[in-house]
């Protein structure tokens, strides 16, 4: 029923335009603003059949629509997350709200100000200064780029600085001190086998 629906041009299977429309129809019924995206599209080919080719077959469609779920789900995520943050229901999200968002998103960690205007320069599409709903995906993954080139805070006051609580700057001395006691007590160790060997 799948493949009659999406195939086309009749030819038993679906090439990228025709799993660009069976994504795109799939998902616009939860997340219409999110959208889906080429990297989406060539997820579901690789993802849908035995091998990374440019069509799936009648017997891909299972692993297909795993696929196509999995992206829903994600995209329902995202548009609940959006919704949640766009507080003045401007279907934008303006730093501010942006950076409430990005730190739920990634456990805490708040972005800095720098970051927060390197996101909007990448991923404002529109050109208003904020993130939209369809521009959301761009600007998490940005984010994670500019988090995994970030090191931790080097002080506390820095830590501070960058919006860590209480809590985290106290979760973080803990595990400081802990990486501190493991490497003093791999220290002695080696210093006792070195003695053992004289």
């Amino acid at each position: 029923m799948i493949m009659k629906g999406f195939d086309k041009d009749g030819s038993n299977s679906l090439n990228h335009d025709e799993v660009m429309d069976m994504c795109t129809t799939l998902t616009n019924e939860v997340a219409p603003n999110i959208g889906v995206s080429e990297e989406d599209i060539d997820m579901v080919m690789r993802v849908g059949g035995k091998t990374a080719k440019a069509e799936i077959t009648h017997q891909d469609i299972p692993l297909a629509l795993s696929a196509v779920l999995a992206l829903k789900k994600e995209n329902i995520f995202l548009h609940e997350l959006f919704i949640k943050y766009d507080v003045d229901k401007s279907n934008s999200l303006p730093k501010d709200q942006l950076s409430n968002l990005l730190t739920e998103f990634n456990d805490g960690i708040r972005p800095t100000s720098d970051d927060i205007d390197y996101i909007i320069d990448q991923c404002d599409i529109s050109g208003t200064h904020a993130i939209e709903e369809n521009e959301i995906k761009g600007a998490i993954t940005a984010w994670y780029c500019l988090v995994d080139e970030n090191d931790p805070p080097s002080s506390i006051e820095e830590a501070k600085r960058l919006g860590y609580s209480d809590e985290e700057i106290a979760e973080y001395l803990e595990m400081q001190k802990a990486e501190e006691k493991e490497q003093e007590n791999e220290s002695k160790s080696e210093e006792g086998k070195e003695a053992e060997a004289k």
